[in-house]
């Protein structure tokens, strides 16, 4: 009797083997599309966040990437100067109750002040009935 040994044609499927590089199709976009859509969005006027009035001149590459809210350069400027008004205040104090000043960053201006210092918790209170 010949033994239970499975070849190539008895298994359900052969096995996978991806050689090359896969090219999914995509959706052509039109000719000129996004210089069509780049001028368009500049027709709007788009305005720099930071306040200074300047415009934000849209290019084609923008329609995949999105618009920037700034022109190159001003967002440090800004976050900079909001820091230090921040910090002129002097408003910012650790939560856990030890008293001291949180110094502010600009990177606070996107991520959010913290509430503690680094290394400084919530100080957690149990209850004993």
């Amino acid at each position: 009797m010949p033994s239970a040994m499975l070849t190539f044609h008895q298994t359900a499927t052969p096995p996978l083997v991806l050689e090359g590089t896969v090219t999914l199709p995509t959706r052509p976009t039109p000719a000129g599309a996004a210089e069509a859509w780049a001028k368009a969005e500049n027709a709007k006027g788009h305005v720099c966040a930071c306040g200074c009035g300047g415009r934000v001149v849209v290019k084609p590459w923008h329609h995949c990437v999105g618009i920037p809210r700034f022109i190159r350069w001003h967002q440090p400027e800004v976050c900079s100067a909001w820091a230090e008004a921040e910090n002129a205040k002097g408003l910012h104090v650790c939560a856990c109750g030890c008293g001291k000043r949180i110094r502010v960053l600009p990177r606070h201006h996107t991520t959010g002040i913290p509430r503690y210092l680094r290394g400084h918790y919530e100080r957690r209170r149990c209850s004993r009935d």
